[in-house]
């Protein structure tokens, strides 16, 4: 009887155990704050008009957690899984400005936008823009999906 007694008890403290070590894991670790099966969405302007390449970056407040989005040719961007809360946004356009047109097109690279069919044509933006820290944008990210338009300027 007090084997039954023993191994009903460590039964008991082993399931204990599991629910205790699943409840911590609940609130915090590696994924917190990522915003699971959320999106952000808008479009990017300067000056009024559509910023076509780049890309829209997302940077959580606790600096370790980010998510971008690749910017179409009308501007519009979306960013899945951004995290959440207040959060700091940059826009990179660098990257494309020695894309060629595509009538110049060399080489395996092809920057045709899947969804339009359309390529990517490099508009200048400001380098303030490219990093959090300089850029001044900011977005309140909440659960699930939302919409964020990010009016650049050429002032500064």
């Amino acid at each position: 009887m007090s084997t039954f007694f023993a191994r009903a008890r460590l039964r008991g403290a082993c399931a204990l155990v599991f629910v205790l070590l699943g409840a911590a894991g609940c609130g915090g670790g590696p994924y917190a704050g990522i915003n699971r099966g959320g999106k952000l969405t808008g479009k990017v302007t300067i000056d009024g008009k559509p910023v076509s390449a780049g890309e829209v970056i997302v940077y959580g407040a606790d600096g370790k957690h980010s998510a971008s989005g690749r910017l179409r040719t009308d501007g519009t961007y979306v960013v899945i899984e951004p995290p959440l809360g207040d959060c700091k946004v940059a826009v990179v356009t660098s990257t494309f400005k020695d894309v060629p047109p595509p009538s110049a097109k060399k080489g395996p690279m092809d920057y045709t936008d899947p969804e339009t069919g359309q390529w990517p044509i490099y508009v200048r933006t400001p380098e303030r823009y490219e990093k959090p820290e300089s850029s001044g944008l900011t977005v309140k990210v909440t659960s699930g999906e939302q919409s964020h338009d990010v009016p650049l300027t050429t002032n500064p």
